[in-house]
């Protein structure tokens, strides 16, 4: 773990006191292989905060007279509350060198109506205490998969704040090939910034309970079918060589990417949310049962030669397609719906009921607030 640098802390202290103001309420640390992370949350947007790391507790004096609940050692970067009141404050190190270690933090607000040295003018928060995991810790593996219900019309400008900002306990890896906390709008689309989700954001808060981070890979593509359909980059059905290979392959590459931090990855959970398209025409709805048989069955044999599935358990989970799509001119509503039951009851899947969710006014696509119950339905199998 980084050094204590006085020096820097000094410089810190005096950064702070360049920023308006502030009044933190609350925090949440994750800790990885290769870094430590702090979310706070529910501070007057633009005050500054950092977090302070040390080996043991003890009581450390602030300027203004309140005290740090533990001996730092290190410090985060300055970082600034957005216009919802979150923040991020993050610590790294190398992947394993500090493996298995027990450690505090604690963050530290400034509270620009006063001058730093006045009594309250930092402000430290809970004190946290946790321990970096050890080479070879588990990685539990989420994946979200399908078409524009699983991709998402979800704004954000439409969500409260507690679920905008960075949320370091479900990573997401990105099209840039990384892992991130998983941010709203940010990076839950093929496309970065493009300020929309699915429901991998009530997921998110629903499945936050735990102190171990969520791994999860997002494949959404909007008008996609299991087939077949004319057209590049539309179709899932394995046979097709479209989106397919590119679903096993992100899978590959972030499993993949997870073993060299030193983690052990392991699939939890496959979430898909798909069968809207197919439900267009008769042909293809008709046609759906045994291209979905013949695309899980697949699945499962690529997650198993990527070690990452283990032979007996739940894995699979089926969004049922809203049956409220027959008024929207979908005459294969009901024959989607009714073979992806059977596939959930024959092989002991998960099935997720989205009838009845909010939708936008075009009577096809979940709304912001449907989207969030969506993923909340999925945290429930986890």
């Amino acid at each position: 773990m980084p050094r204590f640098d006085l020096l820097r802390f000094a410089r810190l202290i005096l950064a702070l006191s360049l920023y308006p103001a502030l009044m933190a309420q609350d925090s949440r640390l994750v800790t990885l292989l290769d870094r430590a992370e702090m979310r706070i949350s529910r501070v007057t947007p633009g005050s500054v905060v950092t977090m302070a790391l040390g080996l043991k507790v003890g009581r450390t004096q602030l300027p203004g007279g309140d005290e740090l609940g533990l001996v730092p050692i290190s410090t985060s970067g300055i970082a600034v509350a957005d216009a919802d009141g979150n923040a991020l404050c993050r610590v790294r190190y190398p992947s394993g060198s500090t493996a298995g270690l027990r450690y505090f933090a604690q963050a530290i607000v400034h509270d620009p109506e006063r001058q730093v040295g006045e009594p309250g003018s930092l402000h430290p928060l809970e004190l946290h205490v946790d321990r970096v995991p050890p080479r070879g810790a588990p990685a539990d593996l989420l994946v979200f998969f399908g078409q524009s219900n699983c991709e998402g019309h979800g704004q954000v400008t439409e969500l409260p704040p507690r679920f905008r900002g960075p949320q370091p306990q479900v990573r997401i890896w990105t099209g840039a090939g990384e892992w991130q906390p998983l941010e709203a709008g940010k990076n839950t689309h093929l496309a970065p910034n493009s300020g929309r989700f699915g429901p991998e954001v009530g997921f998110a808060t629903q499945s936050s309970d735990g102190d171990a981070p969520v791994w999860l890979v997002k494949v959404g593509v909007g008008q996609t079918s299991l087939g077949p359909n004319p057209g590049p980059l539309n179709e899932w059905g394995p046979a097709a060589q479209e989106l397919y290979p590119v679903l096993v392959g992100q899978v590959a590459a972030a499993a993949a990417a997870l073993r060299q931090l030193g983690y052990a990855p392991r699939l939890r959970l496959v979430c898909m949310m798909q069968g809207e398209s197919d439900a267009v025409s008769l042909g293809l709805a008709e046609a759906y049962e045994a291209r979905l048989e013949e695309m899980i069955g697949r699945l499962h044999a690529d997650l198993m030669q990527l070690r990452l599935l283990e032979e007996a358990g739940e894995w699979f989970c089926l969004g049922n397609i809203d049956a409220r799509l027959e008024r929207q001119g979908f005459q294969g509503t009901h024959v989607v719906r009714a073979a992806q039951q059977r596939v959930a009851a024959r092989h002991g899947h998960g099935l997720v009921t989205t009838s009845g969710l909010a939708l936008r006014p075009d009577g096809v696509h979940f709304s912001t607030p449907g989207l969030l119950v969506l993923g909340g339905r999925f945290a429930a199998l986890w």
